[in-house]
């Protein structure tokens, strides 16, 4: 008999060379008696970080694990650098020893060209608009610190460094923390963490009701899809629920109308449906404000949705200086009644700072995911409804669109589809794929999840 044909589900074996990577721990060993010896905070600081290095260097999935559940809490933070943004950091850097190691183990992915090239793309053409306005200083290279790691984040959800249902765990644990302390806040009255002027908000380790609203909706409905089974997902759907509702954010509820909708329709089959819900979501977020303005807990935000306006007219006012190029990374804050605050449109603060060009290409990458998502083999309508929740959030949010949420969805869309892929050609045998299609697979929808 000849030789065993590999399965088409196995990943390909390579020589496994390893670097005894446990050497590390000599210079750890060093640094916890450099911290003793010293007896100092700062040292007992560089004594913390390099046991955080070490452990990402050593466990590096189980450190990407625990930066994924760190990404909700984003009131959690050292010097403004949120704690989850840096253990991402923390894992990617364990993961690149382990490939200078010439470490083959992990058995990564290779994440989509597409992914790529758009964050290439998106990359140069705020570094061009930054150097035309000659706009590279210390903010513009924080700027593009934080784009970097949001990128590294989406790379190593593409590539599977961990499996995506393991990730929307972590997700989840993240959301659920943050969202009970929200809630411990509301009932006991004592507010340890995030903005204690809102009274009847729930903030919780989010800071804000609206960020809230915002990272329990889309990280919340795209973990959502990666539970399998149908009970897990219908009460930890009416925990996250819960949480949203307490945020009394007007736009993140009505995108969660625009993600039922979604679900439902999409479901169903019907494609016009859904689209025309994006829409209709999309012209009734721009005047939400007004239309309920005097309606129960909606009420008394007269001077909020009075500042929001302003915000809007100081932000049309920026953009339009320069639309093409923008004004480079990290642009000064807007200046509203005596205060320096971010724009509340995400579609006009990526204007702003990058261009137009800059807003389209980012955009370009999100549309290009959820459209290969609604072409998958088995449909992730909540993952679906999860990208299209986030533009609708974006019109009245600033700053959505490059945050972490955003990035991750991007990494869970890419992973996704990879395991549908591998699916697919497990289901269709390469013999077979000349053949004419099955009536069994021609004829049958595709699952949803």
């Amino acid at each position: 008999m000849g030789a065993a044909t590999p399965r088409l589900d196995e990943r390909l074996r390579e020589p496994v060379h390893r670097t005894p990577l446990w050497l590390l721990l000599i210079p750890l060993q060093v640094c916890v008696g450099f911290g003793l010896a010293a007896g100092s905070v700062s040292a007992l600081a560089v004594l913390a970080a390099a046991a955080a290095v070490v452990i990402a260097l050593l466990l590096p999935r189980a450190a990407l694990l625990a930066a994924l559940a760190a990404v909700p809490p984003v009131q959690v933070s050292v010097k403004g650098i949120p704690i989850g943004e840096a253990m991402v950091a923390g894992a990617v850097l364990g993961l690149f020893v382990h490939f200078l190691a010439n470490d083959h183990s992990l058995g990564l992915e290779r994440p989509p060209a597409w992914l790529a090239f758009g964050f290439a793309f998106m990359f140069y053409l705020l570094l061009a608009s930054t150097i035309f306005n000659d706009a590279l200083d210390g903010e513009a290279l924080r700027r593009f610190g934080h784009l970097a790691v949001g990128a590294m984040l989406a790379w190593l959800l593409a590539a599977r460094v961990v499996e995506p249902e393991l990730a929307a765990k972590a997700f989840l644990v993240g959301l659920l923390i943050s969202g009970l302390a929200g809630f411990g806040t509301l009932v006991f009255g004592f507010a340890p963490f995030g903005d204690a002027s809102y009274e009847d908000r729930l903030t919780g380790l989010f800071g804000d009701p609206n960020i809230a609203g915002f990272y329990v909706l889309v990280i919340g409905a795209a973990s959502l899809g990666f539970i399998k089974s149908r009970r897990a997902r219908v009460l930890l759907g009416g925990a996250l629920l819960a949480i949203l509702v307490a945020t009394l954010s007007r736009t993140s509820l009505l995108a969660v109308a625009l993600v039922v909708i979604w679900v439902i329709a999409s479901g169903k089959g019907y494609v016009w449906v859904p689209v025309m819900a994006v829409v209709v979501c999309g012209f009734l977020a721009f005047g939400l404000a007004q239309q309920v303005k005097g309606t129960g807990p909606f009420q008394d935000r007269g001077r909020s949705d009075s500042f929001r306006r302003d915000v809007y007219r100081k932000t049309k006012e920026s953009a339009a200086t320069s639309p093409l190029l923008g004004q480079g990374a990290a642009p000064e804050r807007l200046l509203v009644q005596g205060g320096r605050i971010f724009p509340h449109n995400s579609y006009l603060a990526a204007v702003i700072e990058g261009g137009v060009f800059w807003l389209l290409a980012w955009v370009a990458v999100l549309v290009t995911s959820l459209w290969k998502l609604t072409r998958a083999r088995r449909r992730n309508l909540l993952l679906e409804a999860a990208i299209v929740a986030l533009f609708v959030v974006g019109i009245n949010l600033g700053e959505v669109l490059f945050e972490l949420p955003a990035m991750a969805l991007i990494g869970l869309a890419a992973a996704y589809l990879s395991q549908d892929a591998r699916l697919g050609a497990q289901i269709t045998p390469p013999s077979a794929s000349r053949r004419a299609a099955q009536p069994a697979l021609a004829g049958g929808s595709p699952a949803s999840q």
